[in-house]
């Protein structure tokens, strides 16, 4: 193996190793055998358990539907958004909008969409008691409604950013866009419009480049913790919540539950991305079933109508969220018949400023920790894998294994291996859990910037002489730098919004501003619960707006492509 290969065998064991041992890690405990436990006969029994347990096939059921719809919404939210706006000539502007969304944190968002639809809710408050009635906030059962309704049009909204961007950068591959738009051209000679033209002809090679991210993101809503944990139904809850309070259990046999549990939540993921696939064979058949012109620009004509509408409907409720928290953080006496906070006080932020700061300064070192480690060990894979076109492909299938395989699956198997047999620190476990999270969408933030460099300028640099590190230093970090600063910046975004591998790598331990919000969601005042969101939402907000003026553009208002 020659030392070029180095970097790329360190990343892709970095991510890998600990996503398929932990994987395997909660299989034997699952059946039984946990030898910490002085458990070693394996049985089926903690199955049979399971399956007789009230509420696990709804439980099941509530898993499946809520990942699977919410996908299915936000790819078909995404889809008529991008073939409006394309034929608009808008669909980069669209994309540039909806950018800042993407580094939303999962909590926060819960937090705030939360306050907007409760019963004692912004949305109420509005309307209240003139429209609606109420004098005293309804007794309804949402945001944690049972069918989890509201849990699944919260992934929705939460997973449109990005899969738009998928598109949006697929649609603005320097190889791809003149190609597009001869195609489109080609089909209103036809008698298509161009929004019939972007469903019919340019989605079928959008959607196989994207295919891959979207069964990453649906394997991630099938095991999402932070926002079922927020909004969804406590009885029956998610499969991950089920596993979540059986490792949390103080009755250590309940591990082994939890290991049984991991197995059905991969048995889970897999039947959603199978019901996927079939989802997909439908939409082919539709999409043959509209092949003539009259037909497909009748059909979707009412649709073009409602997109716009539909538009302003997303982008409206967020930032009534975003207003509601912003407001609540900062309320003091505030009846429920009154549409505005009586009085105003910054108290609810003094209390939150004497027991913030160590969960501020371990989010952000860790979260720029591990972004610098993930930018850097990514350059040098690029780097080394620049005369290997199929190393360089290997690595980025490699790299979404851990995209593919349920985080709490993972990750309860990876933190009980490295704090249990290799005895690592609970900081060290978290870096590490952290790392294997933010080092995919580092990478996917980079390669296709390194792909669409033009080779003529290194190959003329190397003919004047110039050694591998003089060409990355003169003449690619220029044109690259922005590129470096938006990986930066989402990789420390992204593990500023972590979690899970917080909260199991550190043991509990190590409290950060989303494991703090979080766990204030579950009952803490809800003024010191939106202090905490916002600050959620301001962390990476300035780290991005710090790489923006290292970088010298704009780096939330367009201009790079994140996938």
């Amino acid at each position: 193996m020659t030392i070029n290969k180095w970097p790329a065998v360190l990343l892709c064991s970095l991510i890998i190793l600990p996503a398929l041992g932990g994987s395997i890690a909660v299989v034997l405990p699952a059946f039984g055998y946990l030898p910490a436990l002085e458990q070693t006969q394996f049985t089926f029994s903690i199955f049979n358990q399971l399956f007789s347990s009230q509420g696990f096939y709804s439980s099941v059921r509530l898993t499946i539907m809520s990942s699977v719809f919410s996908i299915l919404i936000a790819v078909i939210t995404s889809l008529i958004f991008a073939a409006y706006y394309y034929e608009k000539r808008k669909l980069a502007s669209l994309s540039t909008s909806l950018r800042p969304l993407l580094v939303l944190p999962h909590a926060a968002a819960a937090i705030a969409i939360g306050f907007v639809l409760a019963p004692s809710g912004i949305l109420i408050r509005m309307l209240s008691p003139d429209v609606t009635g109420f004098v005293l906030p309804p007794s309804w059962a949402i945001p944690n409604d049972g069918f989890g309704l509201v849990m699944t049009l919260s992934l929705a909204l939460k997973e449109i950013p990005f899969i738009m961007l998928l598109m949006v950068s697929v649609i603005y591959q320097v190889q791809r866009t003149s190609l597009f738009n001869q195609y489109v051209s080609a089909a209103q000679s036809l008698g298509y419009s161009a929004f019939s033209s972007f469903i019919l002809i340019l989605w079928p090679q959008i959607y196989p480049l994207i295919r891959l991210p979207i069964f990453a993101v649906l394997v991630y809503t099938s095991a999402s913790i932070e926002i079922p944990l927020i909004l969804g139904p406590s009885s029956p809850s998610t499969i991950a919540i089920t596993l979540l309070t059986s490792l949390n259990d103080v009755d250590l046999q309940q591990r082994l539950t939890a290991s049984a549990l991991a197995v059905v939540q991969i048995l889970v993921s897999v039947v959603s991305i199978f019901i996927w696939i079939v989802i997909e064979k439908l939409g082919e058949k539709s999409r043959l079933m509209l092949a003539h012109p009259n037909k497909a620009n009748t059909i979707f004509a009412p649709i073009k109508y409602i997109v716009r509408l539909l538009f302003f409907i997303i982008v409206g409720f967020m930032l009534i969220a975003f207003f509601g928290i912003c407001l609540l953080s900062i309320a003091g006496h505030w009846p429920f018949k009154s549409v505005l906070p009586l009085n105003f006080t910054l108290q609810n932020w003094m209390s939150a400023i004497h027991s913030i700061q160590t969960p501020l300064f371990n989010g952000l070192w860790i979260g720029l920790t591990v972004a610098l480690v993930c930018l850097g060990l990514c350059v040098t894979t690029l780097e080394a894998t620049s005369s290997s076109i199929k190393l360089r492909a290997l690595v980025t299938k490699l790299i979404y294994v851990p995209l593919l395989i349920p985080m709490v699956v993972f990750m309860f198997g990876a933190s009980f291996i490295v704090t249990l047999y290799f005895e690592f620190s609970p900081i060290f476990s978290v870096l590490l859990l952290h790392f294997v999270v933010v080092a995919p969408y580092v990478w996917i933030a980079l390669v296709q910037q390194y792909e669409d460099l033009d080779p003529r300028l290194i190959s003329v640099a190397k003919t004047l002489g110039a050694s591998q590190m003089k060409v990355f230093v003169e003449v690619k970090l220029p044109l690259l730098k922005q590129t470096f600063a938006v990986a930066f910046a989402l990789g420390a975004s992204i593990s500023f919004s972590q979690y899970l591998p917080t909260l199991l790598g550190g043991s509990g331990n190590i409290d950060t501003i989303t494991t703090e919000a979080v766990a204030l969601a579950s009952g803490g005042s809800r003024r010191l619960i939106s202090v905490y969101s916002l600050i959620q939402i301001i962390m990476p907000m300035v780290v991005f707006s710090i790489a923006n003026l290292i970088s010298g553009r704009g780096l939330l208002r367009g201009g790079n492509k994140l996938a």
